[in-house]
């Protein structure tokens, strides 16, 4: 019985260490979330968001990957769009033909609502890439949020409100048109910044950030194999009791290593509801 217990237990590590360099990093899913709110208005009753952030387009990347999320986010049909940061992957020159492709995809999302992107740390790596993203941002109808707030309407003057964090936090700028009786979303691309004493103590009712791809490979027991900056303390490996609810998504991409490990590839697809 020793023996066949070793035999299951070696042939379900290959399975999953196989799984986990060729299947994992192939695919995505969907991840559903229903917002209930009473402080979410009538006309935002029923609006719907796509999320999600690290997509990491270049070195680890699969173009048809990357397109079939498009697609799939097409066929989502959002009212609201919001990317999370790290548009491509920091060691890739990104060529003329790739900007083509990223435009062409970021414009056929339509999102009537709006379309909105974070910045991540990968798109600041020199002042080409910053140059490549904004140009990128700008061609495809996509406001770049960094420090800031939007009030978000849909015909009425009732509205929510996005509250976003930029790599280096600026609190008074992000957080001084947060009111309570608004429901606020907070979106920052470490998740850390919603540890800062000024976040957790600002009326925010939902938050969402991304940048540690679940930590990309997350050992049974043991967790996450690394800490990514910006995610050292709170990441889905590690979770921290704050007085909002919040999201950490494992995003798109990889880093470092092509490779997936509890770590599932998502898009997350947000539904308000007052009810």
């Amino acid at each position: 019985m020793l023996v066949i217990g070793v035999l299951i237990l070696v042939i379900s590590l290959d399975i999953s260490i196989y799984r986990m360099f060729y299947i994992n990093p192939d695919g995505f899913r969907v991840t559903y979330k229903t917002i209930h709110s009473k402080k979410i208005p009538d006309s935002l009753n029923q609006v719907s968001l796509v999320y999600f952030s690290d997509l990491e387009y270049g070195t680890f990347s699969d173009p048809e990957k990357t397109n079939a999320v498009f697609e799939k986010i097409k066929q989502l049909n959002p009212d609201l769009f919001v990317f999370g940061g790290d548009l491509f992957a920091s060691d890739y020159t990104v060529t003329d033909a790739d900007k083509d492709q990223m435009n062409a995809w970021l414009a056929s999302i339509q999102a009537p609502l709006g379309k909105f992107a974070l910045y991540g740390e990968q798109d600041l790596v020199n002042e080409g890439r910053l140059v490549n993203v904004q140009e990128i941002y700008n061609n495809t109808q996509i406001e770049i949020l960094d420090n800031t707030t939007r009030l978000i309407t849909n015909q009425s003057r009732e509205g929510i409100r996005f509250a976003a964090f930029g790599l280096d936090l600026n609190t008074d700028s992000s957080l001084a048109a947060l009111n309570p009786e608004q429901f606020n979303f907070a979106f920052s691309h470490y998740p850390d910044h919603l540890l800062n004493e000024y976040v957790t103590n600002a009326p925010i009712d939902l938050a969402a950030a991304g940048n540690a791809h679940g930590t990309q490979i997350t050992w049974p027991i043991k967790g996450g194999y690394r800490l990514w900056p910006g995610s050292e303390n709170l990441n889905r490996a590690d979770q921290k009791n704050l007085p909002f609810d919040y999201y950490l998504t494992s995003g798109l991409g990889c880093i470092n290593i092509r490779a997936r490990l509890n770590a599932p590839v998502e898009i997350v697809y947000f539904m308000f509801s007052n009810q």
